[in-house]
């Protein structure tokens, strides 16, 4: 944490050091988060903000408030405002003035909250599921010996639809974002809360601290530099382990035999059948044992079994640091056992938490166009996602709200068509050898989806030209290029698209140097004439030509960047022809975004706030 100040590391706070929580506010309600304005109001008022000056920031919560759309909680905290002006030193012309513009306020929120209403209940477009926690009613469990559990639609599902919104079982932040995401939700710590008795974990704000020190930290916080020695497989398993209460347990020993037997025959249901994504759902995922090597076995044994000595000493059941003493104490090995299970299953049941970060230095000025990228965050457990198995061609796609994930539809499914996600290998990224030999690897099956059985022989669609004859797939034998349609078979020399490959390539570097300069108009010359080369003679999902099209966005973008800076400083312009098109764009493209995404996703807010900067135009 160097180069950080916290003024939350202070465990014995002043009346005055309310005063250092306000002095941000501003900032923050203006720049970065409304949300992170009013927590800081919050702990401005806890650690004693003067009470002369309290109607002050609780005026300003309150509009923060009514600006997120909070009305209920904005009208309280505008009321608590009224009362506070009879404790300040306010004239009475001064406090009628106050008054009145509180009033106001109330007003405009008592308006706006029966549309906040309204909104709120249209948005919902998830109906749960009654024996699936976390599911949608339009699917539902199926178990065979050979698939094992699984998903199938119970109805015709639309392109868009939420299949699973679900809150992990337990979750860790990955390392490398320790100083900037929060340790509890995985969101970003804009303004970080630290925890009350060590300095190595943040939040986001004070609800996630709390939550955090009940759920697991307060056993985690005085071991954390062991947790730190051991991968993240380890830290997740013990922390199922906290998460669901496990090591409060007076008989450890005897828990496993006390989760009950289902009634259906599918492992993880309750005996009345439910599917609840509780601690028992968990601990029926899979460990594959039997495929495991004996140095994962080995490890995830001795990774146990120090987890679980470090978590008895800390709750103080045995003074004793004795290590045979402890190794040979019943409840000690059996909350090993558990330990060592969950690292187990963690192997095939881990997924992980993804994030849009820029690339490069995100906070370099000059930088006109952003370049993003997708990072994982954290690992995590989810239960009813789980159920899920694994499509080389997916019908549905993951987001995440932080640690919060959404299992979106990515196209129409039909009644009895089975809900599959990828669990990394996809066929639009990856040839099929790899794909199958990555799966049988790490999770331990031979992948029999429709994607492997049609083409386990054939090349990958994204690395092949183009037939001449028929425009579908073709592949490079020795110095010719064959088709691989069977209906066709086009047998063609290479020499010929080799060379224009090599040509189309050339002006593709030279554009991409180009929009780095912001040579706009000359890059979008040389990307489009490329664009057109490479779409003569390679396939059309081939990568090159993604690649390509992703720099022409980017030069597009840039264009209306600098369109909107000519249209502001050089009204007179012509530059008003790029905004009508960006407007155009952005009408497409909203649509798109919150099918898979959702309307919440920060993608879409951003587009939803440039269009509205586009119209104010």
């Amino acid at each position: 944490m160097e180069g950080k100040c916290n003024l939350t590391l202070l465990s014995d706070v002043t009346d005055g050091c309310g005063f250092f929580f306000h002095s941000d506010f501003g900032l923050l309600s203006k720049h970065i988060s409304k949300q992170l304005a009013v927590d800081d109001v919050d702990r401005a008022l806890k650690y004693g903000y003067p009470l002369q000056q309290k109607y002050k920031i609780l005026i300003r919560k309150g509009e923060c408030l009514r600006n997120q759309g909070c009305m209920q909680d904005a009208t309280i905290a505008l009321k608590l405002a009224l009362d506070s002006l009879s404790e300040s030193t306010l004239t009475t012309a001064e406090i009628k003035v106050k008054s009145e513009k509180i009033a106001n306020l109330l007003r405009s929120c008592s308006s706006e909250s029966v549309r906040e209403e309204k909104a709120t209940a249209s948005s919902c477009g998830f109906d749960p599921h009654p024996s699936i926690a976390n599911a949608s009613r339009q699917i539902s469990l199926q178990y065979s010996t050979e698939k094992g559990r699984y998903l199938v639609a119970e109805t015709v599902i639309q392109a868009g639809d939420v299949i699973i919104s679900e809150k992990p079982f337990a979750v860790v932040l990955l390392p490398d974002h320790y100083d900037t995401h929060c340790h509890y939700c995985c969101d970003r710590a804009l303004a970080p809360v630290m925890c009350s008795h060590c300095i190595h974990v943040q939040y986001c704000s004070e609800v996630c601290k709390d939550a955090a020190w009940e759920d697991y930290h307060e056993v985690e916080c005085p071991m954390w530099e062991v947790l730190q020695e051991i991968d993240s497989l380890g830290h997740l398993g013990v922390r199922i382990i906290l998460s669901a209460g496990i090591h409060k347990e007076t008989m450890i020993s005897s828990f496993s035999k006390s989760l009950p037997t289902t009634s259906n025959g599918i492992p993880g249901c309750r005996a009345d059948g439910i599917y609840q994504a509780d601690y028992g759902a968990v601990y029926s995922l899979q460990t594959h044992i039997d495929n495991q090597t004996q140095e994962n076995l080995f490890q995830a044994s001795m990774t146990g079994l120090l987890l679980s000595i470090c978590v008895h000493i800390r709750l103080g059941k045995d003074n004793s640091v004795h290590w045979d003493a402890l190794c040979n104490d019943t409840e000690v090995c059996a909350l090993a056992g558990l330990i060592s299970r969950h690292i187990l299953q963690l192997r095939c049941n881990v997924h992980a938490i993804t994030a849009v970060h820029p690339q490069g230095h995100a906070d370099d000025p000059g930088r006109k166009v952003e370049t993003t990228e997708q990072v994982r965050v954290a690992s995590a457990v989810y239960p009813t996602v789980s159920l899920m198995n694994h499509g080389c061609d997916p019908n549905v796609i993951a987001s995440f709200n932080g640690s919060d994930v959404t299992i979106r539809a990515t196209r129409n499914i039909k009644n009895g068509e089975e809900i599959c996600h990828s669990y990394g290998p996809h066929k639009n990224h990856m040839p099929v050898a790899e794909r199958l030999r990555k799966l049988k690897e790490q999770y331990f099956f031979d992948c029999t989806c429709s994607a492997c059985h049609m083409t386990e022989k054939e090349p990958s669609d994204w690395s092949m030209f183009k037939c001449s004859n028929c425009d579908q797939p073709a592949t490079l034998l020795d110095s010719d290029l064959v088709c691989t349609n069977q209906q066709c078979l086009h047998k063609e020399s290479a020499k010929e698209k080799l060379k224009l490959k090599e040509k189309a390539d050339n002006l593709f570097k030279e554009g991409v140097r180009c929009c780095d300069k912001e040579d706009v108009e000359k890059s979008l010359q040389l990307l489009q004439q490329s664009l057109h080369i490479h779409e003569m003679v390679l396939f059309k999902h081939h990568r090159t030509i993604a690649e390509v099209r992703d720099c022409l966005a980017r030069c597009y973008a840039l264009q209306v960047h600098l369109a909107l800076f000519c249209l502001l400083y050089k009204p007179e312009s012509s530059t008003r022809k790029q905004i009508k098109k960006a407007k155009r764009v952005i009408t497409k493209a909203l649509p798109l975004l919150s099918r898979y995404y959702g309307n919440q996703h920060e993608s879409v807010q951003e587009l939803l706030e440039m269009q509205a900067c586009l119209l104010s135009l």
